[in-house]
């Protein structure tokens, strides 16, 4: 990311280092990629969302795979709103408009 930043194709702070180097998602969370085991043994790279309303999850999950949440290339971990919330290898749960959630989709 600090190259990337430094280049001006993302925008930040180049010497921001660890968890405020990565970019903003467009409902002020965090985008990152990950290889860790996801809920359900999801498996290799995946693309992650930090704090995504309810409402968007299920929307992004019926549009891209199944809309369950907790199964087929997108899982959702269940997040507290303002806090960034770490992807979780437990099983997540099926999305709900009610809760904030961390997403991740394997690429």
């Amino acid at each position: 990311m600090v190259h990337l930043r430094a280049a001006g194709f993302i925008s930040g702070n180049p010497t921001d280092a660890a968890l405020l180097s990565l970019p903003t998602n467009t409902w002020g969370g965090f985008m990152g990629v990950t290889t860790a085991v996801m809920g359900g043994n999801l498996t290799g790279n995946k693309v992650c969302l930090s704090q995504v309303p309810g409402s968007s999850a299920i929307s992004i999950d019926n549009e891209l795979d199944d809309g369950l949440g907790i199964s087929g290339r997108m899982r959702a971990t269940i997040g507290t709103s303002g806090v960034n919330t770490y992807p979780s290898s437990a099983a997540g749960p099926v999305c709900s408009e009610d809760n904030v959630y961390t997403i991740c989709y394997r690429i």
